[in-house]
């Protein structure tokens, strides 16, 4: 339950892109934008914030895919670059 949380983690993720047809290179584009934020449930604190934008991704088929890629790349930098930061902070 909320109540019995330490922290509150908000993450939000959007994605963006031009859907009417591919660049000249025949490639779908989107970029990924996400927000990450820790609050300390108890004082209301904001312990850890970041915001990771523009992570662009590509695919020949789809816009849909090329968002999917871009996604997971945003992923794959909150997992290697902001979670050991994270891990720092909260172990201080």
């Amino acid at each position: 339950p909320k109540n019995e949380a330490d922290f509150i983690i908000t993450l939000n993720v959007d994605t963006a892109g031009q859907p009417d047809q591919p660049n000249e290179y025949g490639l779908y584009v989107a970029y990924a934008n996400a927000s990450l934020k820790f609050v300390n449930s108890k004082t209301g604190d904001e312990v850890y914030s970041k915001s990771i934008t523009n992570v662009k991704g590509a695919d020949f088929s789809s816009l849909q895919t090329a968002g999917e890629r871009s996604i997971d790349k945003l992923a794959e930098r909150l997992r290697e670059k902001v979670l050991p930061e994270i891990i720092e902070i909260l172990n201080e």
